[in-house]
């Protein structure tokens, strides 16, 4: 029995011992022999970086280790600790980080920007004037957005996407997904907050073979910083008008336990929102934001890693933006709403690896709680009484209350193989998805042309696909074949509250009807592209490409059975581009041609013209429709220490003539016209200066007049806005930044209606919401 117990202490030690790590020494220098500081070196166990002398101590644990070498400007370079501990002098080669060294990632994996053939747009700098991922929005043509709300949610790429989600319009199924960290977000997005960004990428034309049903459009890609080999700590203090006060701080710690690295980042805020309500004397479209994410990341070894991504917020934010006389900062409410979000999310994802073969496994979940409210008669009966209305002795009061509640779980099992010899590399890839939705809606008001007094709705909702990807590499040559098949479940069930009136009281809960709807369906898409590298800098590409959307519900229990439901929607499109990219300049042009077929088109209309809550809305299949036009990129960098680039994107759509109900029984008649929310052009173009400690940087943005909603033909109007920041550099930890959005208060729409909401003659007016006027603020960064 001893001599057992004294093995079992053997064993241990011995396992203790092999834990203990080692430390070697060694100097990084340049070719010219200069000593090279702040070079981080990191092992399986230690990380360190260079002091002004470019020496370093290093923790390791066997001599079989490799040590990873790493700084901005240099090559990379990894080492054995056998061969460190015979060559402790390192030399570092300089590297030219070119524009063309931007990497995105595809189903089979990381690709250079310059080699994919997909319509992309890439951000991935931001100055401190750029807080939210509204501020840069502008930024990538051809994409625009839907106002309407305290952060944006609601995107049209290429001239597609939904404009809106209220109550009883219809159920969690969109043109244009958000995924952020792997986690799907579309329609409730509103978190992205750029001090934890490292690269949005904005993939325009169908995705539907990579992401499903979500992205027949387009996708937004958000990737916040992951854990790194760096120990830093980032604060970030800001000021301004509309008493504006935020503070971030995030912390990456590169060794936790041994095998663990930590990223943890927080966000505060607080603002007024600019519009001041003048019948409650208090600024009621205030923002209050809170934001924490932690990302841990699991690395034991080269074959396999875990990064696990959990992100809590709490966005309390008002909602009183709009006014009977279109003022841009007044409002007249006397019962003014919210736009508020808790949101809890985490994604999973798993990564192994054996040579040639690649398993990847991606969990998410989220539970999202939001609350849409809203005065809908926008006045108070003060308000009412005096001129130009003169309404006097009755109340005219509406308002709605949207509470809406998400769960969704997703599994995805990805494999990925690759064959390479001498002459050609191919990669295979296939996966399964699984999604499971749930979306409760449990809205009070006037729904559904104003005769619901409230509507418990429920959409279930549960994805399967199967995916597969084959791209091959030959000489210059990459071709790409993938394609996607889809099942959808759709559960739709509710419960609508009628009213009935009776002697100048309302009575709710006197009626109510159930809806039980299930669409079964699948869908199938795919796309093929063949790229051609003229050279190390320049490609050429050419794609063709099916995307799908769901069918969907109109929840008014009304409509006839043939209308209750509409069919998928199908697009097809060309893409052709090209990309050239050096050391100094980046281009890219895409012209796309897009064939849309039983387009969705959403609908709404007024029946009662004194309510301004009756709206009736109403999902059509059209017949068919048009979008083409093209997206060109120029960035300049390293001249004269200056980088220049221009965007700008043209688009031109078209929905031929067809018919919809504006009730129960009356059909009306679309003529063939330009989608809405579809400027004709988009441009942002921007200018960034270097100076020993001092950078300037200066942008403006635009986009042509659009049409506001397929059910009217009321247009914006075309705008530019101007931007700037002057960043100064008090030491290598400090920066000062003094910036400005919107610098000439340039007045612009972001939404409109078409509609009645004054009494005494209700008479059909457009009323818009203003994107922010003239805003200017000082940062304080810190970095240590």
């Amino acid at each position: 029995m001893k001599k057992k117990y004294h093995i079992i202490i053997l064993l241990t030690t011995n396992l203790l011992l092999s834990y203990i790590p080692q430390t070697i020494t060694g100097k990084i220098l340049d070719i010219n022999s200069e000593a090279i500081n702040n070079v981080f070196v990191y092992s399986q166990v230690g990380s360190t970086k260079t002091d002004e002398f470019g020496n370093f101590v290093l923790q390791y644990k066997t001599k079989e280790e490799i040590v990873t070498i790493e700084k901005i400007g240099f090559q990379r370079r990894e080492y054995s600790i056998e061969f460190m501990l015979d060559n402790n002098t390192i030399i570092l080669e300089r590297k030219s980080i070119k524009l063309n060294d931007i990497t995105i990632r595809e189903l089979s994996g990381d690709i250079s920007k310059q080699k994919t053939a997909n319509d992309i747009q890439i951000i991935n700098s931001f100055n401190n004037s750029e807080t939210h991922f509204d501020d840069v929005i502008r930024k990538v043509p051809n994409l625009n957005y839907a106002g309407g709300t305290s952060r944006q949610r609601f995107f049209q790429i290429r001239g597609i996407g939904e404009r809106s989600q209220y109550a009883g319009e219809g159920g969690p199924m969109y043109y244009v997904g958000t995924v952020i960290d792997n986690i799907d977000l579309s329609g409730i997005g509103m978190g992205i907050f750029l001090d934890d960004v490292n690269q949005i990428e904005v993939f325009q034309g169908p995705q539907s073979y990579a992401y499903g049903h979500n992205s027949m459009a387009g996708l937004i890609n958000v990737n916040t910083n992951n854990p790194s080999n760096n120990k830093n700590r980032k604060f970030k203090l800001t000021i301004g008008n509309d008493n504006l006060i935020k503070a971030t701080s995030s912390i990456n710690l590169p060794r936790v336990i041994n095998v663990l690295q930590l990223n943890h980042f927080l966000y505060l805020s607080k603002q007024d929102g600019f519009m001041y309500n003048s019948y409650l004397n208090a600024y009621k479209n205030n923002k209050n934001e809170f934001l924490n994410k932690f990302k841990i990341q699991y690395n034991n070894n080269s074959n396999f890693n875990s990064l696990l991504t959990i992100i809590n917020s709490n966005l309390d934010n008002g909602y009183d933006s709009w006014s009977v006389n279109n003022n841009p900062d007044t409002t007249y409410t006397n019962d003014p709403g919210n736009d508020s979000q808790e949101l809890f999310a985490l994604s999973l994802n798993n990564k192994l690896i054996f040579n040639n073969f690649e398993l990847n496994h991606i969990s998410s979940y989220i539970n999202s709680e939001m609350l849409h409210s809203y005065d809908s008669d926008w006045g108070n009966d003060y308000f009412w009484s005096l001129e130009p209305y003169n309404v006097d002795g009755w109340s005219n009061e509406y308002t709605q209350s949207e509470k809406r509640k998400r769960t969704m779980l997703t599994q995805e099992f990805r494999t990925l193989n690759k064959i390479q010899n001498n002459f050609f590399e191919t990669k295979f890839t296939n996966g399964f998805f699984y999604k499971k939705l749930t979306e409760e809606d449990d809205a009070i008001g006037w729904i559904l042309g104003g005769e619901d007094a409230g509507l418990l709705s429920k959409f279930n909702i549960s994805n399967s696909a199967l995916y597969s990807e084959i791209k091959t590499n030959l000489n210059n040559f990459l071709l790409s074949i993938n394609g996607r098949y889809e099942k959808v479940d759709i559960d739709y069930t509710s419960t609508h509250f009628h009213e009935y009136y009776n002697y100048y009281t309302y009575y709710t809960t006197y009626d109510t009807s159930y809806v039980d709807i299930n669409i079964k369906e699948n869908l199938l898409g795919g796309k093929i592209s063949l790229s051609y590298s003229l050279n190390e800098n320049t490609n050429l590409f050419i794609s063709g490409s099916r995307g799908f959307k769901a069918s969907g519900v109109n929840q008014n229990p009304r409509l006839s059975v043939n209308n209750r439901t509409f069919k998928p929607e199908y697009n097809n499109n060309i893409d052709i581009g090209y990309r050239y990219a050096d050391d100094q300049l980046g281009i890219n042009f895409v012209a796309f041609n897009m064939n849309r077929k039983d387009l969705q088109v959403s609908l709404s209309s007024q029946q009662d013209p004194t309510n301004p809550n009756s709206f009736y809305f109403y999902t059509s299949n059209a017949s068919t429709g048009n979008n083409y036009g093209f997206n060109f990129d120029l960035k300049i960098k390293n001249i004269n220490n200056i980088e220049s680039y221009v965007n700008f994107g043209y688009l031109k759509t078209k929905i031929d003539s067809y018919t919809y109900f504006t009730d129960e029984v009356t059909e009306i008649e679309f003529s063939q016209r330009e989608a809405a929310h579809a400027p004709r052009y988009s441009f942002s173009m921007g200018l960034i200066k270097h100076f020993n400690n001092i950078i300037l940087n200066m942008n403006i943005e635009g986009k042509d007049k659009f049409y506001f909603s397929d059910s009217h033909d009321q247009i914006s109007k075309p705008y530019i806005l101007t931007n700037f920041s002057f960043d100064y550099k008090l030491n290598s930890s400090t920066t000062i930044t003094l910036w400005s959005k919107n610098l000439f208060n340039k007045k612009y729409a972001t939404r409109g209606f078409y509609f009645g909401v004054e009494p005494p003659a209700y008479e059909d007016k457009l009323y818009v919401t203003y994107g922010d006027p003239f805003t200017i603020g000082l940062s304080i960064n810190l970095s240590y």
